[in-house]
């Protein structure tokens, strides 16, 4: 769905996408922390082994969103041009004004 918003220019299409991605992000940062702080309690790696796993996780959230950056930037701009100009499937596009002559 989302190749068929990028290609037919259609928000609604790149919607899923994008929220489905925000969600696992935001899981994605929200486990890290939750990793980071049951290690920093437990301390049976050590010092070494929570810098290791806040760098790893940290290391994964930014490709993340670095991969995801592109795609939102693209869905922004499609989703703008959409609400100042809605185009629906039943709407004619170039008409010409003597139809009926």
């Amino acid at each position: 769905m989302l190749l068929i918003g990028i290609y037919q220019n259609r928000h609604r299409l790149m919607s899923v996408y994008v929220n489905i991605t925000l969600f696992v992000i935001l899981i994605s940062i929200f486990g890290v922390l939750v990793l980071f702080v049951r290690d920093l309690f437990m301390r049976k790696k050590g010092a070494e082994g929570v810098e290791d796993s806040i760098i790893l996780g940290l290391l994964a959230v930014g490709f993340q969103i670095l991969i995801f950056t592109p795609i939102f930037v693209h869905y922004k701009r499609v989703r703008k041009g959409n609400e100042q100009c809605p185009v629906t499937t039943n709407q004619i596009l170039n008409k010409p004004n003597n139809l009926y002559f």
